[in-house]
Formats: structure tokens, C-alpha cells, sequence
């Protein structure tokens, strides 16, 4: 086999392979053999149809079989010869014939991932945080918690802010019902904001039993198109107000949200708070080192690479505007900051395959499963999205990319001088989301 690499523009290149035609030859009649033990051909005993007879039934087939083959394994030679790393699938620029007898020879284009060299963090600097939880934000979280278990209390009393209300109501546009525009045993607490502006402060003060009449006006943006700035009527009775009763805060609330004592759950609220918040920190700290990292290197992306993280992003985009019931506008995705994106993900993931080779750094299959845990935690049947994750490998790639990142980032942070900055627990989000 004799190659020949030619480099086009950039990271661009075509290899040019030719098979002696001695070696084609060998490979065909190996197959022919194969095929004539077994052959079935009309007027002939299986296994003993002539070879000439089996060349003329499957001869074509066999030549097909054969120049595929032998262009997959010539080409993977040639890759390890040359010591090229395929960036995306190769292009075969056309699939020649074969014929016996004759050297095959054919084209192959693709591109390469360019030489980025050691990684390395000289110039690089680097911040280790940590959170401080005050006794201060421990009541804060307790009083949140306090406000998830409220209790409701009937009252025989005109309604405010903050109270339960249990309403029948019925809706129409000029005197025509739509839908969704009638409920009944509907539950409603005043300042929540769930309904339509003016719905809720048209309820402040209504009593129970005692019927009231808005007259309301859907906003331009409501997600339901057909009643968007339209006026509309709603005809409501209230048949119940409720207060609301905070529970009292003791070692019974304790037991009631899964802890033995006040004291066991003030313990492990203030676990839990720093863990949560030690996690976005990290992910700062993350951020931040890697954005080092791309604008520390210059490097060319290759064209296929970025086509790929570009459709990503773009599908990625649409599904997010759908789940919010939104559109997205296409001059959005052919911006300059859009490209950018894709530019700097490609980039990275250059940047990361260089760290995992230059360092040996093996997928910590133990982390992909409990970050698996983690995420299945907030579903409703964490078994079942598990199984899901599991049943195909490719569900896996987008953990499996953040877990090998994370090792990445903690090899090289292990060669550099660290600063320690300390966040109030009250300050992190703001710190997190801080450029």
C-alpha cells in the first residue's frame, strides 16, 4: 500500500491511497472461496458450482464487498502511519470501481484536529472558595421551610393578601365562554400571581359566599395566541377564605420534615446549604480556569467540528424555546455571539481531549453514577430515568464530558498556588453570576 497525504487549506486534508493490485487480488479470490463452499446456484450441488460460475453469480457483490473493506482497513493504516487524529467523518470523494487485475486507488477527504501541544497553566491564575453559613441564614432557611408547610385555617372574614381562597368562576369574550375560562373548587392564594393582572386584587376584600364581577384584559404576550389582548369577564364566587397558619418551629416540625430533633434539622439544613452552595462555587471556579484556558491558546477549529456544535446549539435553542412557549427569532442563531459560543465549546473540547491525553486521565466511572443519582433525584421515578440513561451509551456523553472535566480541572489545579476568597452563604448567587 503506498499513501500519499496532501494539506490543503487550514486543517484540511486528502489522503491518496493505493492498493497493489497483487493484494486486491488475494482478498478477492480469499472471499470467492468463501462464497463457492456455500453457493446455491439452479443445476449445481451446493459446494460444488464451479468457480467460474460463482464469479459470474456473485462476483460484483463479492468486488463491492471487497474494495469497501479493504478502504476501511487502508485508510485506518494510513490515519496511524501519518499519525493523524480524525476530526468528523472522512469523504470519500467518489467510490471507484475495481477491477481485477488492477492497483485500486482512491481519494479520501476529512479533517484533522490541529497540534495544541502540552496544556499547560503557567500565567494562569486560580481562586479556591468556600461559603460561610450564619446562624442568620439558617433562620432565613427555616422560616422559608416554615412557609412550605403552611396550615390553612377557614375564616369567617373578608379576604387580604395572603390568604387561601376557594372560588367557582366563569370567563367569556363577549358573552362567549372559551376555554379553560371555567373552573370550579378552585383554589387561589391572593398574591401569587398565577392569574391574569387585576385578577387577583379584584378578590381582596370579597367574602365567602358573596359573588363579584371583573372586567379584566388578557396581556398581549399571553401564551394562548387567540385570547391575547382581548377583554374578558369573569363572573367568580367565593366559597371559602382560609389564612394561612405558620407551623410553630420545635422538634415536632422537626420530625414532621424528616429529622429527630430542631436541633438535628438545623444541623443538617446548614450541611445541606453549604454543599449546595460549595457546588456552585466550584462551578465558578471551573468556569473561570477554562475560560483561561481558551483564550490562552490560538488554535484552527476544524470546519466539521464546528458545523456539528453549531446544529447542537441551534436544536438546543428551539427545544428551550419551546418548553417556554416562545419562538426563536433565525437572525438569533446566525449572530456573531452565537458563532462565538460554538467557537469557544469546540475549542474547549480541544482543549480538554489534549489535558485527558497529556495527563492519562481515566473517566471516573463512580462520579458518572452518582452524578446520575443526583440528576435522577429530581424526577418523579428516578429508577426509571436511570434505566433510560443507561439503555443507551450516547444518553451518557454530556455527564460522562462534565465528569471528565472536572477531573481535568482538578489535575491542573493540583500545580497551582491557590487564592482563598470566603462568600456569605446570602452573597453566592449574586458572586456565582458575577463576570
Amino acid at each position: 500500500m503506498s499513501v500519499l497525504l496532501e494539506t490543503q487549506s487550514g486543517l484540511k486534508r486528502t489522503l491518496q491511497i493505493t492498493i497493489p493490485a497483487e493484494e486486491m487480488g488475494q482478498k478477492y479470490q480469499s472471499f470467492l472461496s468463501k462464497q463457492a463452499q456455500g453457493a446455491s446456484v439452479k443445476g449445481f450441488r451446493p459446494g460444488k458450482v464451479p468457480m467460474n460460475v460463482v464469479e459470474r453469480y456473485y462476483g460484483d457483490a463479492i468486488r463491492a464487498k471487497v474494495r469497501e473493506g479493504m478502504i476501511q482497513k487502508s485508510f485506518t493504516e494510513a490515519m496511524e502511519k501519518e499519525e493523524l487524529r480524525l476530526a468528523g467523518q472522512p469523504d470519500l470523494a467518489e467510490l471507484p470501481e475495481w477491477e481485477k487485475g488492477k492497483d485500486f486507488v482512491f481519494e479520501v477527504h476529512f479533517e484533522v484536529y490541529p497540534t495544541v501541544g502540552d496544556v499547560t497553566v503557567d500565567g494562569l491564575a486560580a481562586n479556591e472558595y468556600s461559603v460561610s453559613v450564619s446562624d442568620t441564614d439558617i433562620d432565613t432557611m427555616l422560616a422559608n421551610l416554615q412557609k412550605q408547610h403552611l396550615e390553612w385555617k377557614e375564616v369567617d372574614r373578608a379576604a387580604k393578601e395572603g390568604d387561601k381562597l376557594t372560588i367557582d368562576f366563569a370567563g367569556s369574550i363577549n358573552d362567549v365562554p372559551f376555554d379553560g375560562g371555567t373552573a370550579t373548587d378552585f383554589d387561589l392564594v391572593l398574591g401569587d400571581k398565577r392569574m391574569i393582572e387585576g385578577f387577583e386584587e379584584g378578590l381582596i376584600g370579597i367574602e365567602k359566599e358573596v359573588a363579584r364581577e371583573l372586567r379584566l384584559v388578557f396581556p398581549d404576550e399571553y401564551h394562548a395566541e387567540e385570547l391575547a389582548g382581548q377583554p374578558v369577564e369573569f363572573q367568580i364566587t367565593a366559597k371559602k377564605v382560609e389564612e394561612p397558619v405558620s407551623p410553630e418551629l420545635n422538634d415536632d416540625f422537626a420530625k414532621k420534615v424528616g429529622f429527630d430533633s430542631l436541633e438535628k434539622l438545623k444541623e443538617g439544613a446548614r450541611t445541606k446549604m453549604e454543599e449546595d452552595a460549595q457546588s456552585r462555587l466550584k462551578a465558578k471556579q471551573k468556569q473561570e480556569l477554562l475560560d483561561q484556558l481558551v483564550d490562552k491558546h490560538t488554535f484552527d477549529l476544524p470546519e466539521v467540528l464546528m458545523e456539528g456544535e453549531l446544529k447542537y446549539l441551534r436544536t438546543l435553542a428551539h427545544q428551550q424555546a419551546d418548553a417556554r412557549r416562545e419562538s426563536v427569532e433565525e437572525g438569533e442563531l446566525e449572530s456573531e455571539e452565537f458563532t462565538d459560543q460554538a467557537k469557544k465549546r469546540v475549542k474547549l473540547g480541544i482543549l480538554l481531549s489534549e489535558i485527558v491525553r497529556q495527563f492519562e486521565i481515566t473517566l471516573d466511572q463512580k462520579a458518572v453514577e452518582m452524578r446520575v443519582r443526583e440528576l435522577a433525584l429530581g424526577y418523579p421515578n428516578p429508577k426509571e430515568l436511570i434505566e433510560w440513561l443507561y439503555k443507551d451509551r450516547s444518553r451518557l456523553m454530556e455527564i460522562e464530558t462534565s465528569v471528565l472535566e472536572d477531573q481535568a480541572v482538578a489535575k491542573l489545579l493540583e500545580g497551582m498556588t491557590l487564592e482563598t476568597t470566603v462568600v456569605d452563604y446570602d452573597k453566592v448567587a449574586d458572586f456565582v453570576e458575577a463576570e
